[in-house]
């Protein structure tokens, strides 16, 4: 089950940004949703508002959760929430652009400001030639 994060998931939803060695810079449980397997947060996905446009970030799933559709469900949850909110385009930075071409999103040259990459958010990559900006096509 998707649904928006609460309070009361922070601790779990911090726990799991961490694990999944993601940016946790500006969390706020009233960005994030969250997926649930038997009552347990096992999916975590955020969206922040720029203006006019949002970035999907900070998605993951749990490891033994991986192969179900979670992620993918989390990211259509994300981009229909952008759609409610405006007529803004979603973006996003990845290492993993083949996963969200099956989602929609095509690799862009031209991309906002706010998603020009910063030292703190590409702490963890080996390589920030790896990490490719995206957006969402309807």
């Amino acid at each position: 089950m998707i649904r928006k994060a609460n309070k009361e998931d922070f601790q779990k939803i911090f726990s799991l940004a961490e694990k999944f060695d993601l940016d946790s810079v500006d969390m706020d449980t009233d960005n994030f949703i969250v997926a649930e397997e038997n009552g347990e947060i096992v999916g975590i996905g955020q969206l922040k508002k720029f203006g006019n446009d949002f970035e999907l970030c900070c998605l993951g799933v749990e490891a033994n959760s991986q192969k179900k559709g979670i992620g993918k469900e989390l990211v259509k949850a994300l981009v229909s929430i952008s759609k409610e909110a405006g007529n803004g385009n979603v973006y996003l930075a990845t290492i993993i652009p083949s996963y969200f071409e099956k989602l929609g999103f095509q690799v862009v040259k031209v991309f906002p400001e706010f998603m020009r990459k910063k030292e703190e958010w590409c702490g963890f990559c080996k390589d920030r030639k790896n990490c490719t900006v995206m957006q969402y096509k309807t």
